[in-house]
This record gives structure tokens, C-alpha cells and sequence, in this order.
């Protein structure tokens, strides 16, 4: 089952709507989504975690978390989710985030297939662990 967003009327701008097809993760997955970056960014406080996956799949990461976070904190953006990961875990951030995410979203994979695929087919516990590291 796959949730469809408008992107759109969520980013401020004035185009033509656009439905962007979410994940096909339940929100038991996307609460533990949410658990296993919000255990990593207290463990970057004590020490470095480093981004290893690609900005994509971070821009990806970044837009799950805002879905999900806007039934708590329907003031943040997108924008400040993504800031945030690429500042506690040491990624460039792209000048254009949505230019991202919209490559994500054109590509044959949807989003989060890299998180989704070791969860439900190789029994990966905690995807979330590949793409990051605390040395560097």
C-alpha cells in the first residue's frame, strides 16, 4: 500500500501540485524509523556519527522523518529536518533539497527502497546502521 503526498502545497511554492508516491512502510516501521535516528543523534552528542550512505538516500531519509514528525511538530519543514541530520552527522548538505528528493522520486526504486528491502527481505534488524559510522 503506498501513501500518496502533496508535495506542493507542503513546500510553499506556488507550482502545480505534484503526488509523490511516500513509501510503502507502515507507520510501525516509520516510528521505528523515527527511534533509530532519534537513539543516533543522541550518540552523535557524545561522539561523531558520520553519514555514509549517499545525500539522496539522506534526503530521502530526512523527508520520511518530516512526514512522520508532523503529527508532533506540524511547524517544522522539511528543510530543517534535513539541515539537522546533515549537521549531527557530518553530511554536506545540497543547496537544493527538493531537487534531491524529486531524483529520488523519478528513479525506478521508491523511497526508502534501500531501507525497506534489507528490512523485509534479509531480515536486517536495523537498516538504518549500514549508512552510518562513528569513525571516520
Amino acid at each position: 500500500m503506498q501513501t500518496i503526498i502533496n508535495i506542493s502545497s507542503t513546500c510553499g511554492r506556488s507550482k502545480r501540485a505534484t503526488l509523490v508516491p511516500v513509501s510503502t512502510l507502515s507507520l510501525v516501521e516509520l516510528a521505528q524509523l523515527n527511534r533509530s535516528v532519534n537513539h543516533l543523534l543522541r550518540v552523535s552528542s557524545l561522539r561523531n556519527v558520520y553519514w555514509l550512505g549517499t545525500k539522496t538516500q539522506l534526503a530521502e531519509l530526512a523527508y520520511m522523518l518530516w512526514i512522520y514528525r508532523q503529527l508532533r511538530f506540524p511547524g517544522e519543514t522539511y528543510a530543517d529536518v534535513y539541515r539537522m541530520l546533515c549537521v549531527c552527522w557530518h553530511a554536506a548538505p545540497s543547496r537544493s533539497v527538493w531537487s534531491l528528493l524529486s531524483k529520488a522520486r523519478h528513479g525506478a526504486r521508491p523511497l526508502l527502497g534501500w531501507y525497506t528491502w534489507p528490512l523485509h527481505h534479509a531480515g536486517v534488524r536495523q537498516p538504518l546502521m549500514m549508512l552510518v559510522s562513528s569513525v571516520r
